[in-house]
């Protein structure tokens, strides 16, 4: 069996991306690194059977981008649908958005845009 939330990772840890974002990080971001972020969680998987026997993993995921603008959460998100969207693995079923109050004192709020993706693959 792959290892999925690895897998993700790897998707996500291209220069096009890392360039851009001061961390990825696995269900939390790091409070002491600064913004922008991505999140990247992986809650379940479902493995099935299919006429050939062979099972094959279907994972559920979700990527947020974390940022301090929406224009800058809107521009790196679609920096990240592009990246996974070239994926063959992937499909992206919905983007959603989300403003937060600031939990550090800070004037300008949390602005998140998720993605909500399923990865297929062998196992």
């Amino acid at each position: 069996m792959d290892n999925t939330p690895a897998k993700l990772y790897t998707m996500l840890n291209v220069s096009d991306i890392t360039n851009i974002v001061n961390d990825i990080s696995p269900y939390v971001r790091d409070r002491e690194e600064s913004f922008p972020a991505v999140i990247y969680e992986v809650p379940n998987e479902q493995f099935d059977r299919t006429s050939t026997g062979y099972n094959r993993a279907l994972a559920d995921a979700e990527v947020t981008v974390k940022t301090r603008s929406a224009q800058q959460g809107e521009d790196i998100a679609s920096v990240v649908f592009d990246t996974l969207a070239a994926e063959s693995c992937v499909v992206i079923d919905s983007i959603s958005r989300e403003y937060d109050q600031s939990y550090d004192g800070s004037s300008a709020g949390i602005y998140s845009v998720r993605l909500s993706i399923q990865i297929s693959q062998g196992v």
